[in-house]
């Protein structure tokens, strides 16, 4: 689970899970957009800073992120395999572990509904993936599930969860393929951008600069935005 803790009480939460031994995570962009602090909670309740982002891909909603140990634990991680990209079937089973609702370790079970290179018309994801292949599945994910790798029957990552339809048993991931190719564009021994309140900070400066003609853009925007809404049914990102 990826936390963020205020005053020791979990106020918000998304998914991740290890891509390296070394304490490298994968999750979705939106979970760590926001520039709050995140801590990863591990299985045993071992707890573990997010240092920061080694890389973001907001167009697939994949991020990837370095974590350091806190007093008393260790820095190493047990990375999931990832699953050949050719080796996804629709009909197959698929599990999905992450923290619905805040349940960390939650686990559930489904298949591969469809594997689409786009999101059909009609839909939209608001804040997440704009660009496929998407993996449909059955999995129950419930908010607090985005970042939660979507497994096949060997254990490996075939997907990394992070969206859904509401109302529905219909949930969206990114293929393993992408996650696949951010990972191989990725330098591991970089210094991750940090999170946290300066990163909210600077985001808030930068914004203000550009306040008075972005208002009236977004005025806009938002009115195109109305008249859409009447035609689609929005996505659920968890």
């Amino acid at each position: 689970m990826l936390a963020h803790f205020e005053d020791g009480k979990n106020v918000g939460n998304g998914s991740g899970f290890a891509v390296t031994d070394d304490g490298v995570l994968a999750t979705n962009s939106h979970v760590v957009r926001g520039g709050q602090a995140l801590t990863a909670v591990a299985k045993n309740g071992d707890r573990f800073d997010v240092l920061g982002i080694l890389a973001d891909d907001p167009e697939h909603d994949l991020a990837l992120v370095r974590i350091a140990p806190t007093s008393g634990t260790r820095a190493s991680t047990t990375a999931l395999p990832l699953a050949p990209a050719d080796s996804l079937a629709v009909g197959q089973d698929v599990f999905v572990i992450g923290a619905s609702q805040g349940l960390d370790q939650s686990f559930s079970v489904g298949l591969i509904a469809a594997i689409r290179d786009a999101l059909p018309e009609g839909y939209s994801d608001p804040r997440g993936a704009k660009l496929g292949p998407f993996v449909q599945h059955t999995a129950t994910a419930a908010p607090g599930s985005s970042g939660s790798p979507v497994l096949d029957a060997q254990g490996r990552v075939v997907a990394v969860h992070h969206s859904g339809i509401a109302g529905t048993g219909i949930h969206f991931g990114a293929h393993v393929r992408l996650l696949a190719d951010l990972m191989a564009a990725t330098d591991f021994a970089a210094t991750p951008v940090p999170l946290g309140p300066k990163v909210g900070r600077n985001l808030a400066i930068s914004a203000a600069v550009f306040a008075v003609p972005f208002l009236a853009w977004l005025l806009f925007k938002l009115q195109a935005r109305r008249q859409k809404a009447k035609r689609k049914r929005p996505l659920d990102v968890n």
